[in-house]
């Protein structure tokens, strides 16, 4: 049989490769296909296509090439319906993969904007289930469907659970920004023990509510840590985001920052009286980070706690603040400086398109807060990994409480989850 490449692996060089009792045997073997080389893991990622004119596409997170550079197109073994994605990953690699089955040609066109526009909309209406993938799928900030893999068993696997302890949806509505917003309540305080001592909870904010809400994982480690005096009972309100609106509410948008504040803090004080309001901690990752960090800046007495996993610190819509809107302005009017640990860069460049932390220097120089920051970014990642460790620079500058660390991994929800359980650990102790 001629192929149109050459995969390694032995299963993809068998002769009856693509019939049914060969697609049989890789439902035993499990997806991708693994083998060990000296550094090294070999894998194949094996999708069975739909139809013949159809285009498949693959994104391991913080692994493949960006969509921005490239399309990671799926090769075809020729006359079958085998597709393979062929790639060598560290040998302790574990994080998330979505694979993309569309009619339409990938777009050619090499404008960023436009080849986000189109990945997004594929993420949403085309991402497939794979069923030669043991691992529960989940759901995302974006994609519809979100794969995992694990080379090591050493991890906790995100999976949906169905038996929550005292876990509650609520529908918030905000006046504010005239919307409303699912809302999941996850608490660990003993009732027993509460009623026999009083005592106010800590109130752990999460931003991209939905993508936290299918982590039975974290909650099962909550829950544990809490009934071994680990870490402090707490109220934990994850806030559902819809994709409509995630880059309005989020992009540094100052009156969803005021709902926040203003309409949801007192909201859930109403329903639950025992919440210490000087224990507010507020964590996002991605747009949902540099959302937090805004919300923090706006707030300066609000929030005890900020965790930022991945901060998208690149942003520079101010359309929705004008608080970063009088920010740029003294910005460009004052006699500025490269934000801390930035390399030199033109006056014009910067005035043309200050970013989030060229924007809130200025500001920084007379904030005061007792927030305590904690920002990571995965070793994999780099805008984001540069630019957090850049904004926790400025804030040490200006006497800010901040902490940077890595974390194994990049861009993915996995590696996210992994981190912030270390991180709730260390602020609920």
């Amino acid at each position: 049989m001629k192929l149109k490449f050459h995969p390694t692996h032995p299963i993809l060089n068998q002769d009856h490769v693509g019939s049914s009792m060969w697609w049989e045997q890789i439902k035993d073997i499990q997806n991708p296909l693994i083998t060990d080389q000296d550094n090294h893991i070999q894998c194949h990622f094996i999708y069975r296509k739909k139809n013949s004119d159809h285009h498949v596409l693959i994104d391991i997170y913080s692994q493949t090439p960006s969509v921005y550079e490239q399309w990671n197109l799926f090769h075809c073994i020729e006359n079958t319906d085998v597709c393979v994605y062929e790639i060598a990953l560290p040998r302790d690699w574990f994080g998330s993969y979505v694979i993309v089955e569309t009619v339409e040609h990938p777009p050619l066109t090499t404008i960023a904007a436009e080849r986000r526009a189109w990945w997004v909309q594929q993420l949403q209406q085309c991402a497939q289930v794979d069923p030669y993938n043991a691992y529960p799928s989940y759901k995302g900030q974006i994609a519809a469907v979100i794969h995992q893999m694990y080379a090591v068993d050493e991890f906790p696997i995100i999976s949906k659970s169905n038996s929550l302890n005292r876990y509650q949806s609520k529908s918030w509505h905000s006046e504010i920004l005239n919307t409303c917003y699912q809302i999941d309540i996850y608490t660990t305080e003993d009732h027993k023990s509460l009623q026999e001592t009083p005592f106010d909870l800590p109130l752990i904010l999460f931003l991209d509510g939905q993508l936290w809400s299918q982590q039975s994982a974290l909650h099962t480690k909550l829950a544990q840590h809490t009934i071994l005096h680990r870490i402090k009972p707490a109220m934990y309100v994850l806030i559902h985001s819809a994709f409509e609106r995630r880059q309005h509410d989020y992009g540094c948008h100052d009156q969803f920052s005021h709902a926040v504040v203003n309409e949801l803090i007192p909201w859930l004080q109403q329903w639950q009286a025992n919440i210490d309001l000087n224990q507010v901690s507020l964590i996002g990752q991605s747009l949902g980070g540099l959302c937090a960090i805004h919300s923090s800046i706006l707030y300066p007495n609000t929030f005890q706690h900020v965790v930022a996993q991945s901060g998208a610190y690149w942003w520079s819509d101010l359309t929705h603040s004008p608080f970063l809107q009088s920010q740029r302005d003294a910005y460009h009017s004052a006699a500025h400086k490269p934000p801390i640990g930035t390399q030199t860069t033109s006056t014009s460049d910067v005035q043309t398109t200050p970013d989030f932390n060229h924007l809130i220097q200025p500001h920084l120089a007379a904030y005061s807060t007792s927030t305590q920051f904690h920002m990571s970014a995965g070793q994999c990642e780099s805008d984001m990994y540069e630019l957090s460790q850049q904004l926790d620079l400025q804030f040490k500058h200006h006497g800010i409480h901040s902490n940077f660390h890595p974390f194994y991994g990049g861009h993915d929800p996995v590696h996210w989850h992994h981190d912030l359980l270390n991180t709730l650990q260390h602020i609920l102790a």
